[in-house]
């Protein structure tokens, strides 16, 4: 069964896919898993302060949405566009 729609081409699902995993092959695991354990805790206190859900983590993703679990808001999409900009500046600070 192919997941390739007509006219797309097989990576254009993740155009902007960029692996993080590579850092982690020079850590032990409880390393890794304590790091993630920080990042993610940070990253559920900004799901509070910018008022999105946080569906899951899967491996070093951290998904979330607004709008999906509860009613629909005009600012759906600017409040998780400012949640994936306050994750790359905790991730990456000036």
């Amino acid at each position: 069964m192919s997941l390739h729609a007509p006219g797309l081409q097989p990576h254009a699902h993740q155009p902007y896919s960029r692996s993080h995993t590579s850092p982690a092959a020079a850590r032990t695991r409880t390393q890794v898993l304590g790091i993630l354990s920080d990042i993610f805790e940070e990253f559920d206190r900004l799901c509070d302060e910018n008022d999105v859900d946080k569906i899951k983590t899967i491996g070093d993703a951290y998904i979330v949405c607004a709008g999906a679990l509860n009613e629909l808001r005009a600012d759906d999409a600017a409040r998780v566009v400012r949640m994936g900009l306050a994750m790359q500046a905790n991730l990456h600070p000036s």
